[in-house]
């Protein structure tokens, strides 16, 4: 297993949350992008989806729930 810090899955929706937060405040990717600004979030699901299932390694306590 490896640590929590070493998942670029993690990084990855880390990285999108700190862009959502700038994004709500300051509104520059969908200005910036206009029309394309819906193209752009479908291309991020799939870099997401993408990256989870390249995943072979589980990370620390992700262990069975009981």
């Amino acid at each position: 297993m490896k640590k929590w810090y070493k998942s670029k899955f993690h990084w990855f929706n880390i990285s999108l949350g700190i862009i959502g937060m700038v994004e709500i405040n300051l509104h520059l990717l969908q200005n910036t992008l206009g029309n394309y600004y819906g193209f752009v979030l479908m291309l991020i699901s799939g870099i997401g989806i993408v990256l989870r299932n390249v995943t072979t390694t589980s990370i620390e306590g992700t262990g069975d729930v009981r």
